[in-house]
């Protein structure tokens, strides 16, 4: 069966990846260690699909509350599938992205494309690195090598980060071929995307947990064994003066560049 097929082919690639992967997933809970301790956020972005990667770790029962999404309603496929795909491989939306983005020195980006070729994510990561920002990709490096990149500079995401999350997935993303289907189905760069970033926030509450520190982790809104909505907002109050903070300080560059 296709789908039984499709469960094996998925099945490889977990274990594939825990092979390959666990020395960066510790790298990047590190990373992410270190900016929470110093004050700092986690954004994290992707395009088409991929937007769904960067959602994941927001607002999520388990989530870090310091984790904030840079989502782009034009970027995303639900407005409009095939815009979306022209607008990643436009030059300069990236810029205009972080400069509306409450991001700055000393904080993580985490950039998901699966290719890796687009103008957009391959800027994001060039302008966050000018930024003073740490950048980690979660992308197939396979199908990144197997593509020449769409970016005037020829760089391709895996190529520009401080670490890669590869996802191991192959070229074209599907996975299992159904003969009389030209192309093949099955896709697994979402899948392993999202287990990959909860990997890393596992890992990472663990490694702040033993400095010492309690992390700020969310509860379930839905769970009844304790009021967890009450207590997210608890913390959300906590971290909103702080937030509040950032969004003030980017009003005002904001405001900055448009000075002319």
């Amino acid at each position: 069966m296709s789908a039984e097929k499709y469960f094996d082919a998925v099945e490889r690639l977990f274990k594939e990846v825990k092979n390959s992967q666990m020395g960066n997933i510790k790298k990047v809970s590190k990373m992410i260690v270190e900016t929470i301790q110093n004050d700092g956020m986690v954004f994290c972005f992707g395009t088409g699909h991929s937007h769904m990667i960067a959602e994941e770790i927001f607002g999520r029962a388990g989530g870090f509350m310091q984790v904030r999404p840079i989502l782009e309603p034009e970027l995303m496929v639900h407005e409009n599938d095939t815009k979306a795909t022209y607008m990643e491989r436009l030059t300069g939306l990236a810029q205009i992205y972080l400069k509306n983005t409450p991001i700055e020195k000393g904080d993580l980006l985490i950039i998901a494309s699966n290719s890796g070729i687009n103008s957009v994510p391959v800027e994001m990561a060039l302008i966050a690195k000018e930024m003073g920002v740490k950048t980690v990709a979660v992308t197939s490096v396979k199908h990144s090598k197997a593509t020449p990149s769409r970016h005037v500079s020829g760089k391709k995401l895996f190529e520009i980060v401080d670490v890669v999350l590869d996802n191991c997935g192959e070229p074209g993303d599907a996975a299992i071929t159904i003969e009389g289907v030209p192309s093949k189905v099955g896709a697994t760069s979402t899948i392993m995307g999202c287990l990959l970033v909860n990997a890393v926030m596992a890992e990472a509450v663990a490694e702040l947990v033993k400095t010492g520190q309690t992390p700020s982790v969310m509860f379930s809104s839905n769970n009844r064994d304790r009021d967890g909505a009450l207590y997210n907002a608890k913390v959300r109050m906590e971290f909103s003066k702080k937030l509040s903070e950032r969004e003030a300080r980017l009003e005002k560059r904001s405001w900055e560049g448009l000075a002319y």
